[in-house]
């Protein structure tokens, strides 16, 4: 498809690098209706290979302090870098009005104002994994705009926050130093996706607390391997507060890219965030093709026609799929080893 004159002309304002035309790409590949996804792929189709640039993702549990952190990390970037810094968190949608408080709005407004700084809160609009269903798309227009360090905010709502880990380069996970002690070692699918591991909050009577927890977690490090080969993750204490540990933090990151450099790795890890993309893409579109609400439809009939009968969704999702692929449904314990 070809990009229509008024996207033809955000184009132009995305290669100038106009922040109002990237606020306007945004907002299309973001819409969920038909007519603007065509002109989002026309738009993305027309963007130049990405520039280098350096993809953050900044997770943890709610209440870690991960706004407050990302600006102080923006704020550190900005003095000492001539980086362009694009930040884009996720706030919780509404079950019912699909709407969002977008509060990362407001912690962030003073950032909006500097030059090289473009804050976009995005709404999750239900989206499970901590992040927005067009984060990927996100990114590439922030790139194309000409930002090269994306700090990307997930949810906040618990372990399932790993779906980041597939649209970023870094993985940085905050924690707080009174939250279960010890426990918090034990919760393994959050802390796994750790390249870098931040006791945040690290300030006042909460010094020594954190200390004591980077020692316990520095005995657990160890146990979960390697996020990249040759590397062990590093664990800071730190403070947006009283800015304590900031400069190590960026420090940290900047290391970890010279070693995914150096080691052959960082190309692989983008050519395996591509693929998690497109794989991510085709289960969706096969979802829209094979008109799930019309089996659900189904199934609700055959339960209300038998009460004594299940709910049975794996076999009609099995009927529905060979029904698209057009093909007979086979019988899986015939691919058991006897």
């Amino acid at each position: 498809m070809a990009l229509g004159a008024n996207w033809r002309n955000v184009y132009r304002g995305l290669m100038a690098q106009s922040t109002m035309a990237l606020g306007r790409a945004l907002s299309l590949v973001e819409s969920q209706r038909p007519s603007d996804q065509a002109a989002a792929d026309a738009l993305l189709e027309a963007l130049p290979p990405s520039a280098q640039s350096l993809r953050i993702g900044i997770t943890g549990t709610a209440g870690a302090g991960k706004s407050t952190l990302i600006r102080a990390m923006a704020e550190h970037i900005l003095a000492h870098t001539k980086h362009k810094v694009a930040i884009l968190p996720y706030d919780p949608s509404s079950p019912h009005s699909g709407g969002s408080i977008l509060g990362d709005r407001v912690r962030m407004s003073a950032l909006s104002a500097e030059e090289r700084i473009f804050v976009r809160p995005s709404p999750s609009r239900g989206q499970l994994g901590g992040i927005g269903h067009a984060t990927s798309e996100a990114i590439a227009l922030c790139e194309a705009a000409g930002f090269n360090i994306l700090l990307v905010e997930t949810l906040g709502a618990g372990q399932q926050e790993m779906h980041v880990r597939e649209v970023v380069d870094i993985c940085v996970v905050l924690v707080l130093p009174r939250t279960g002690d010890d426990i918090q070692g034990i919760k393994r699918g959050l802390l796994e996706v750790a390249d870098l591991l931040v006791i945040h909050k690290a300030d006042g009577e909460a010094e020594v607390a954190a200390e004591q927890l980077k020692n316990t977690y520095t005995r657990l490090v160890p146990l979960w391997g390697e996020p990249h080969a040759g590397w062990q993750t590093p664990i800071l204490c730190a403070s947006a507060q009283t800015k304590k540990g900031i400069s190590e933090l960026w420090s940290a990151i900047q290391a970890l890219e010279r070693h995914l450099h150096a080691h052959d790795l960082w190309s692989a890890a983008r050519q395996a965030q591509a693929q998690r993309a497109l794989a991510r893409y085709c289960a969706q579109y096969l979802q829209q093709a094979m008109d799930i609400p019309q089996a659900l439809k189904k199934l609700h009939t055959q339960a209300q026609i038998n009460t004594q009968k299940p709910y049975a969704p794996r076999p009609l999702a099995r009927a529905l799929v060979a029904k698209y692929l057009n093909k007979t449904p086979k019988d899986p314990s015939k691919n058991q080893t006897k």
